[in-house]
């Protein structure tokens, strides 16, 4: 016997579906405690005194971490601590996220802080591999850990994760997975460092890369509670968000661009402590889908470093942007001259702090091999700078 479907039957049974759904995101909408948007806290920026230029290079990494990716450090007690992930390849079972101090003017051996099996035992489900670490010093002194974690398919499929120590990362507590959707809470991401908000909130900029690319903010509680969310882009071409507030009301944010050409370096800001956010608009900074690092460095300006190249990430450059001149690229800290089409050369994912004596550290993967560390200060940024001024 065929059976028929009766049209109307059918068209019931949808709505019925529609509604189901709209109530589940209604109630998992005023689930979260929205809060109203405060300004941003801002901390004095800090000059290097010393009258000299300061330039250093080493490796942060060593080789039993194998090939190491996307670090992630702060600035803590004068010391500069750091994560990264490293294994045989990016996504391999062998993968482990790692941290290194450097101290006195050399790194620390790494140790290994996570792994798949020790996240798969604290969240009871099956999880394959781990990445973008993003480590973040609390005021309180606490250290929380950000991570992404995967259980089927590819990035687009992550979770992000949180561990908590109170001993300056001599142990962890337990994982737990942030809320950060209503549907199986996959595809967000993190990969740049939180900010403090004026109340003591928590920025955390995210993104996600499941049927779109596009960047958020999450603002968490002082127990990593998301308590809000703000969208920063839309569409399928824009990712992994780095918020630079300058003022109390005054932000810039930067993101990488996966779209079609012209490829260049996104960038929005806000000017109400982050309530609303200006379209993401291209700059005239190139970049190759690639990662970007930024701080504010006083006198509304920014220093960035970028792959400034539309052919590939063999490249790395320092810029810089004030209200009354835009972006600038004023010095190349890497370069190879390759084909279009090689990979064999990649400098990427670069993060960058400065500590309490103004000294700027800049970490970023090394040819799909090592975590570099360069650090260097206001004299020799001054230098480079002038440099290139005089050179235009």
């Amino acid at each position: 016997m065929t059976r028929t479907v009766n049209h109307q039957d059918f068209m019931c049974k949808g709505v019925l579906v529609l509604v189901l759904i709209a109530s589940f995101l209604l109630v998992w909408y005023f689930q979260i405690p929205h809060v109203t948007r405060s300004s941003f806290e801002v901390t004095d920026v800090i000059q290097n005194t010393r009258d000299g230029p300061l330039y250093e290079e080493s490796f942060a990494s060593k080789e039993q971490t194998g090939k190491a990716h996307a670090a992630s450090t702060f600035a803590r007690n004068g010391q500069l601590v750091a994560f990264w992930y490293g294994g045989s390849e990016e996504g391999a079972d062998d993968v482990q996220i790692y941290r290194a101090i450097f101290k006195a003017g050399s790194w620390s051996n790494a140790t290994a802080e996570l792994s798949p099996p020790l996240v798969m035992r604290d969240l009871a489900r099956f999880v394959r591999k781990v990445g973008n670490p993003v480590g973040f010093h609390r005021t309180d002194g606490r250290t929380w850990l950000f991570f992404v974690s995967v259980s089927v398919g590819g990035w687009a499929g992550s979770s992000i994760n949180l561990v908590e120590s109170d001993d300056q990362g001599q142990s962890w507590g337990k994982v737990k997975k942030l809320v950060t959707s209503p549907f199986l809470n996959l595809s967000t991401l993190v990969r740049n460092p939180p900010f403090y908000f004026h109340d003591g909130t928590i920025g955390l900029p995210v993104y996600h890369e499941f049927l779109g690319k596009f960047g958020e903010i999450l603002r968490l509680d002082s127990d990593a509670r998301v308590i809000d969310k703000i969208r920063l882009s839309d569409g399928a071409h824009s990712l992994q968000p780095v918020i630079v507030p300058t003022t109390d009301s005054h932000a810039t944010g930067l993101m990488r661009y996966a779209g079609e050409p012209p490829m260049r370096l996104l960038e929005f800001e806000t000017t109400d402590g982050g309530n609303t956010w200006s379209q993401p608009t291209r700059s005239n900074i190139a970049n190759p889908n690639a990662a970007i690092t930024a701080v504010h460095i006083g006198d509304n300006r920014i220093l960035a470093v970028v792959n400034n190249s539309t052919m590939g990430r063999s490249s790395l450059e320092l810029a810089i942007s004030d209200t009354q001149k835009g972006w600038q690229v004023f010095h190349q800290l890497e370069f190879e001259d390759v084909s279009p089409v090689s990979h064999d050369y990649e400098y990427s994912y670069p993060t960058l702090t400065r500590d309490r004596n103004g000294i700027f550290d800049l970490l970023y993967s090394w040819n799909h091999q090592s975590i570099k560390h360069i650090r260097f200060n206001d004299a020799w940024l001054r230098g480079k700078i002038a440099a290139a001024g005089e050179n235009r």
